[in-house]
């Protein structure tokens, strides 16, 4: 259900995007995924290898619950580098690419929260399998879902594709939010009680 989820939401939708916005604003969106979100995705996918491989066979609740805080504390600190990131991503974007793509720095600047604290998600998502918690981690990425797509239809609606992501980026960076709390709460789960789900 997971990969499903998460299919639905890429390529879903970016077909959406592309049925009702112009290839400039397809193309800039498609260009932020790559260039910023893309890397993100890979280093949080094998830092997910590790802690699952750390975490699934930690048999002491305490060291499992002080690693998954340990990469929450690192992740915020180093959120840090990202504010002038943020702030000079037009000026970047036009050194290092050259002139022409102000509307996808534009898009950058509302999702680079979105798209970090996503990434400080993916890196501990094994943690509800590892604790037998993966329906409510299902409902997480259904919720997560619905705030993309209703971001899509406000953009819609206002004919404003920024509008709908100034959405998203909100929304979707506090329901992650709260997800990696809920991640910190449960990962200190008895082992006991992680057997009885069997």
């Amino acid at each position: 259900p997971h990969v499903f989820i998460d299919n639905l939401q890429n390529h879903g939708f970016t077909i959406l995007i592309g049925s009702f916005f112009d290839s400039a604003v397809t193309g800039a969106y498609g260009f932020i995924l790559r260039i910023i979100r893309g890397p993100m995705t890979i280093v949080s996918g094998a830092l997910n290898q590790v802690v699952f491989s750390k975490t699934s066979n930690e048999h002491d609740e305490f060291k499992r619950k002080k690693l998954v805080l340990s990469i929450i504390k690192i992740g915020f600190t180093l959120s840090l580098f990202l504010i002038p990131v943020m702030f000079y991503l037009p000026e970047i974007f036009e050194f290092i690419f050259g002139k022409g793509w102000g509307e996808a720095a534009k898009y950058g600047q509302v999702l680079i929260p979105y798209f970090y604290i996503s990434a400080i998600a993916n890196t501990l998502s094994s943690i509800p399998i590892v604790v037998k918690e993966q329906k409510k981690s299902f409902g997480f990425s259904v919720a997560g879902s619905i705030i993309r797509f209703l971001g899509l239809g406000i953009a819609i609606y206002v004919i404003n594709f920024y509008v709908g992501l100034l959405f998203i980026g909100i929304f979707h960076s506090l329901l992650l939010l709260f997800g990696l709390f809920w991640i910190l709460k449960i990962s200190n789960k008895k082992n006991s009680d992680i057997w009885l789900k069997f």
